[in-house]
């Protein structure tokens, strides 16, 4: 329905700049889900003064290929608190909007593949992603 509509627009930043995409696990596994979220926040953390705040000099420098731009709309996107800074539990909340459970995204790669190699000269919407991040937590 629209609500859901509204929720995807909302997080779409997060989404298209594909930060998250190193999660091996969705919404139906929630501990697990949340302990990644944890690493991820950490490892991103260390490299923005380790003060338990994501900044978007943080952001810029744990994924030196982001633009200053793109790093802005996502802190925008998930400070709910307006301080310029992203918490975990703010954090959190962007994982748990972006968060699909495991079947789903294994639903969207199938189908995400067959768009990408249609044939039909069409290109699918994540064809040409404007990067793709592979962060390794440390």
């Amino acid at each position: 329905g629209l609500s859901l509509k509204i929720l995807q627009d909302k997080y779409s930043p997060w989404k298209k700049a594909r930060l998250l995409e190193s999660f091996s696990v969705g919404l139906d596994e929630p501990e697990l889900l949340r302990t990644q979220a944890e690493e991820l926040f950490d490892a991103i953390d260390i490299c923005d003064g380790f003060d338990g705040q994501l900044s978007q000099q943080g952001l810029l420098h744990a994924f030196p290929q982001l633009e200053a731009q793109v790093a802005e709309v996502l802190i925008a996107e998930a400070d709910r608190d307006y301080d310029g800074q992203i918490t975990f539990d703010e954090f959190w909340q962007v994982i748990l909007k972006c968060a699909q459970p495991r079947e789903f995204q294994n639903m969207m790669a199938v189908s995400r593949e067959s768009t990408l190699t249609d044939g039909g000269g069409q290109e699918g919407q994540d064809a040409h992603p404007a990067f793709v991040v592979e962060f390794p937590i440390v």
